[in-house]
């Protein structure tokens, strides 16, 4: 390799002369038979011939890279859960009680009836109907409805010129009926006060056989003539509870 250094039109070689520091141009022709190049010439501005020579003996710095910052895409927005629907609320309707007919389960059963034997005024006579009435067995089907007799003993006068019988002698009671009640309704003598109470009043409960004396009595009200309602008697299994 051969290095020519020249100021203006001198000439100087770099194993010979001392090389000013002063700005200067220089021409570097390096042949290489070996390599088989053909040759190369560069030109260029320098301070000292050294500066020419680190042109061939130091590497290149490296290129530099410029790496964007990573750009991140913001995490989506969660998407809201919607709470689990609660179980539907099953309402049961209150069950229902059986409806059972009397008449499929005391078809056995009787009870004991009366009718009006007479009515004067607001005085009423009650009694058994003959032929029809039985104060032994019951004589009316517990699968039939009928009114219930009601009486309050309240120990009122005789009405005057009253005419009494042996089955229609004075109570001194007040009387009234309790509609349509069908006789397997009626479970117990407890029972059938209860509902002469309720309809009426205090002191009020449902007539019996002996409030007269027996068979019948007569008392203050006004009832149906052809009215047919039951009577309790204590005495006989005639009534619509004791089958």
């Amino acid at each position: 390799m051969e290095v020519v250094a020249g100021e203006g039109t001198g000439t100087c070689r770099t194993g010979t002369q001392t090389v000013s520091p002063k700005w200067r141009f220089v021409v570097v022709v390096a042949v290489s038979a070996v390599l088989g190049l053909g040759g190369l010439v560069v030109l260029g501005l320098t301070q000292s011939p050294d500066d020419v020579v680190g042109w061939f003996t130091e590497e290149p710095p490296p290129p530099r890279i410029s790496v964007a910052p990573p750009v991140f895409a913001p995490a989506p927005a969660p998407v809201p859960v919607p709470p689990p629907a609660p179980p539907p609320v099953v309402v049961q309707p209150p069950p229902t009680p059986p409806v059972v007919e009397p008449s499929r389960v005391r078809t056995a059963c009787r009870g004991l009836t009366w009718t009006v034997r007479a009515q004067t005024g607001m005085t009423v006579w009650v009694a058994t109907k003959h032929g029809q009435s039985n104060p032994y067995a019951g004589d009316l089907s517990c699968t039939e409805t009928a009114p219930l007799l009601c009486i309050k003993p309240r120990a009122l006068p005789k009405p005057v010129n009253l005419t009494e019988a042996l089955d229609g002698r004075w109570s001194g009671g007040e009387v009234a009926l309790l509609p349509d009640v069908m006789g397997a309704e009626l479970r117990s003598r407890e029972q059938a006060d209860g509902w002469c109470k309720t309809k009426f009043g205090e002191g009020w409960r449902m007539a019996e056989f002996h409030d007269g004396g027996g068979w019948g009595f007569q008392a203050q009200g006004e009832l149906p003539r052809d009215a047919r309602f039951w009577v309790a008697i204590n005495d006989q299994r005639a009534n619509t509870w004791d089958r």
